[in-house]
């Protein structure tokens, strides 16, 4: 949990960066009195005089749209973003509905806008308003000094991101522009520089731009003027990188002092110090001067908040959501655990207190990531969240264990789980909630085409930008498009948070299910095994019908290393070469793994069906091919091994909280299939255009030569519809897919794991253009599908493999499925083999078919293989790469008794037919 301060005070900085900056505002020509001196009071740091300029400018005049803007760019330096966003808004229609209006005006409110999704954590959405920003100023001369500003807010966006080089390069694009038309305010663009030299480790570079922009501010502004403040904290930052820290102290000293002079203690801008020097004595393991900091970092960003006491926080209700005060709690919950762990003070009220600050972490996180629209910033505050939630972790399983408070260790699972795959969980709820609170139809269509549309101008983006030469025209009129949708998405959510209260409460809302709950949903023979790694700590927590335990385990680079290799043996499709030392030193690590892992747990798991929930590394790992004894020794043979799956079956989930929603389908009388086997004979003819240019789309479309006989096998057991051929296009997916309970894919598949929501089910190519008609189903695309499917089937190679996303899990193709409302998945985690794939397939429909559950369909398919296979076709590679996900239960009702009861009765009825037969007989015979 060791502060990183580089980065610390890299990202810290941004906050002083922004709020130093002046946002975009071009003059206006007949600008009023009130406005100009609200303008004025804001630049000598006199906001309370410029709020009240401003307020009095929109009362004498509704429709003059910069004090609106004005207003708005006050409104952000408080920290109230929804004020901000609402006067911005009433700005962007003005200036839209004013009958001489200039492009300028508009791309000032959208930098503006863009300033406050960032402030917001909204990286991506801010990216938008910026990008939009920067085209409409680069089309104009007169806009060229606004254009530098925007190129130095996208910068601020890539160095929150540690994207150092692309930052610098938008620093360096506003330094060049300013220093044609804004000598006086080159000081914000020289301190970004540093930040980002600093970011390379480039010390002295970072220190000669700091020094740049110091005298570019005293020059023009003054050495009273509160914007040298932010450089004086650059520097501070920038001696103790270098070892200097009694300078950096100084620095730190002259930063405070300057605010308080100027803008009186604890502005706004006095955290953006604190929380750096508090990172400092964090850092030097002087917690109690560390918490100092912090505490007065919350006093300066809350209002109405003054308790200097460390025990003291702010009321959940009090709280603005943004990034900074995210990171002063985060500080302080880590400061006060570290008392206990590294202090030498065991007092557990250290612990406790930690924890309360937890508490009101999760819940901004939460809530902030309920307010973004774009499911990047989602995916990129939950993999920062996540250090957060297994801190919160660790400090309440050390309580649970001196204490032996169920509290806390329910308290440690539910950590656990909300740092887990929650923008996923989210979706899939929202899903159920449309039904429950009674969306229209109309509104979820309506819905969903924005979804569709936007991703489809997001992916031409990407694409475009991929190539060597990207056509600016077309960047710009897709950016424009990009946000136009975003800004319709808005608008409804606005719509739908008036309309249905209710249900827009519900849908950012992140409860996490209760063990009790999970135990009524789960099965009398289930066994819930999840995960959560750290660096040097594995947590099992195990939960059952009637038990729920926690098992932490101590685990270190051999362990990842032990793993690694694992994964890396099973994936490899050269196995045929393997020798004797080879064999035994996989053996060895699988059975090594089981005792790590499984040793604790046997006698609770025993006789259950597993539902493993990985995290992290352990998500690329198929569990049943663990193995739960020492191999036989001096032998080679892959097909009599004690794996784990010979004593259960076992499935997979991303979370317990989604599987217990998964958990709650009904089953149906019948199965009904609609299966897919392209063929590739005709790859040669399809145009390059649609394929990324680095892909090597001819190499990887190979023949498949058992998909049509995997389809035509399945299909002959589970009745349905099977499109083989030049017949399975994608096309036809669109056509049929919504009206089916079982869809099966054999297929190539074309992995993106840059982003993988490019990733791609490939059908039958053609040189169609249309997006839903080109053969090549993306990621993002099954998200928005209308499905009704129970269970999908990815017979195609890795689309359960993909990028680990800290916090959220694998990001593969089989999310897609469950966006669109599929529970239940099996998926694929390598390369997978043709033919030991099509027999594997086989086997699972037939016991699918006989009304097994999806878990226990797969491990007798697996078993009966491994009966048949000799020693080198027994190889993991060929079978375990097949996994259950999600819902694991049957599709419909067993009814493999119900030939055997309806014989029994037939022949109860024959035989009292032949006795009454016989009794009139006997009857007639007296």
């Amino acid at each position: 949990m060791c502060a990183n301060l580089c980065l610390t005070a890299i990202f810290l900085s941004f906050f002083m960066m922004a709020k130093g900056m002046q946002a975009t505002n071009p003059e206006e020509k007949t600008a009023e009195e009130y406005n100009r001196l609200g303008r004025s009071a804001a630049a000598k740091g006199n906001f309370d005089d410029a709020r009240m300029y401003f307020l009095k400018a929109v009362t004498s005049d509704s429709s003059f749209a910069p004090a609106y803007n004005n207003l708005g760019i006050f409104f952000r330096l408080q920290g109230k973003y929804d004020e901000s966003l609402d006067y911005f808004n009433q700005a962007e229609k003005l200036y839209l509905s004013s009958s001489n209006s200039e492009e300028l005006y508009i791309a000032s409110v959208y930098n503006n806008k863009g300033i406050v999704f960032k402030d917001k954590g909204d990286y991506f959405q801010a990216l938008r308003y910026y990008n939009n920003a920067l085209n409409i100023f680069l089309s104009s001369p007169s806009g060229m000094k606004s254009a530098a500003q925007v190129y130095n807010n996208i910068g601020i966006i890539y160095l929150i991101q540690s994207e150092f080089g692309r930052a610098l390069e938008m620093f360096l694009k506003s330094i060049e522009i300013k220093e044609d038309y804004e000598p006086e305010d080159l000081s914000v663009a020289f301190a970004n520089c540093a930040m980002a030299y600093a970011g390379l480790n480039e010390y002295s570079l970072a220190e000669e731009y700091t020094t740049k922009s110091i005298d570019n501010k005293i020059k023009y502004f003054g050495e009273r003027n509160y914007k040298l403040g932010e450089s004086y904290l650059n520097l501070a930052q920038l001696k103790i990188l270098q070892g200097k820290d009694e300078s950096g102290l100084e620095y730190f000293e002259k930063a405070i002092q300057l605010y308080d002079e100027v803008l009186g203690p604890l502005s706004t801008f006095h955290s953006g110090v604190y929380q750096p020097k508090g990172s400092y004595y964090l850092d030097k393991g002087q917690y109690r001067k560390a918490l100092e900091m912090f505490q007065l970092s919350i006093i300066s960003l809350v209002e109405n908040f003054k308790d200097t006491s460390i025990f003291e926080n702010p009321e959940k209700d009090n709280l603005l959501m943004q990034t900074m005060l995210l990171s002063a709690l985060s500080f302080k919950a880590e400061a006060l655990s570290r008392i206990y762990f590294q202090g030498g003070n065991k007092d557990r009220r250290w612990l406790i207190e930690s924890m309360e600050v937890y508490d009101i972490l999760a819940y901004m996180i939460e809530k902030m990531r309920g307010g973004y629209l774009d499911e990047e910033s989602k995916l990129f505050i939950t993999q920062n969240a996540r250090d957060s939630y297994n801190a919160a972790l660790i400090v309440s399983n050390e309580l649970y264990t001196h204490t032996g408070e169920n509290e806390y260790k329910m308290t440690a699972f539910v950590m656990a789980e909300k740092g887990k795959a929650a923008v996923l969980s989210s979706a899939v709820l929202d899903l159920q909630n449309k039904q429950v609170y009674g969306i229209p139809e109309k509104l979820q269509r309506f819905e969903k085409n924005i979804l569709i549309e936007a991703d489809f101008y997001d992916k031409k983006l990407y694409e475009e930008r991929q190539k060597r030469e990207p056509d600016t025209g077309k960047i710009i009129r897709w950016q424009s498009k990009a946000l136009e949708l975003s800004r319709q998405y808005d608008s409804l959510m606005t719509f739908l948070q008036d309309e249905y209260p209710d249900y827009y409460e519900l849908k950012y809302d992140n409860k996490i299910a209760s063990v009790e709950e999970i135990q009524s949903q789960i099965a009398r023979n289930e066994a819930i095994i999840e995960f959560t790694m750290t660096d040097t700590l594995l947590y099992m927590f195990v939960i059952t019908r009637n038990d729920f335990d926690i098992f932490p385990k101590n685990i270190d680079s051999l362990f990842y290393k032990s793993l690694d290799n694992v994964i890396s043996k099973l994936k490899d499709n050269r196995f045929g070469n393997i020798g004797i030392e080879e064999y035994n030193d996989l053996n060895g690590n699988l059975h090594n793994l089981y005792v790590l892992l499984f040793s604790d747990v046997e006698p609770v798991i025993k006789n259950k069906r597993l539902i493993i929930i990985p995290d992290n590394q352990l998500g690329y790992l198929p569990f049943e091919v663990l193995l739960t004894a020492e191999p036989a020794p001096g032998e080679f043979d892959f097909k009599n091994l004690p794996y784990l799956l010979r004593s259960h079956p076992v499935s997979y989930s991303y979370s317990a909280n989604m599987l217990i929603q998964q958990k709650k389908i009904e089953k149906g009388k019948r199965l009904n299939l609609l299966a897919f086997a392209p063929t590739y004979e005709n790859v040669s003819v399809i145009d390059t255009g649609k394929f990324i240019a680095s892909r090597n789309y001819k190499y990887d479309l190979v023949p498949l030569r058992f998909v049509k006989e995997e389809t035509s096998g399945i299909s002959s057991i589970i009745k349905g519809k099977v499109y083989q051929d030049y017949e399975a296009t994608e096309e036809a997916f669109w056509k049929e897919a919504s009206q089916y309970d079982v869809l099966h894919f054999a297929m190539h598949t074309l992995i993106n794991d840059d982003n993988p929501m490019y990733s791609q089910l490939v059908f039958t190519l053609n040189n169609d253009t249309a997006e839903n008609k080109d053969g090549l189903l993306n990621t993002y695309e099954i998200y928005n599908a209308d499905l009704k499917a129970r269970l999908a089937v990815l017979s195609a190679c890795n689309t359960g493999s993909g990028k680990l996303q800290k916090g959220e899990g694998i990001m593969s193709l089989a999310r897609g499925f469950f966006y669109a409302g599929v529970p239940g998945i099996v998926m694929t985690l390598w390369a997978v083999e043709d033919q030991s794939g099509s027999e594997l397939m086989k086997l699972f429909y037939q016991h699918l078919s006989d009304g097994y559950e999806i878990d226990i369909a797969l491990q007798k398919a697996k078993l009966e293989y491994l009966a048949t296979a000799d020693m080198l076709t027994a190889h993991p590679y060929l079978w375990s790469g097949y996994v259950n996900i999600g819902y694991n239960g049957s599709l419909y009702q067993k009814q493999k008794a119900l030939p055997y009861l309806a014989g029994a009765l037939g022949l109860v009825i024959i035989l009292v037919s032949v006795f009454w037969i016989l009794r009139q007989r006997k009857i007639k015979s007296y």
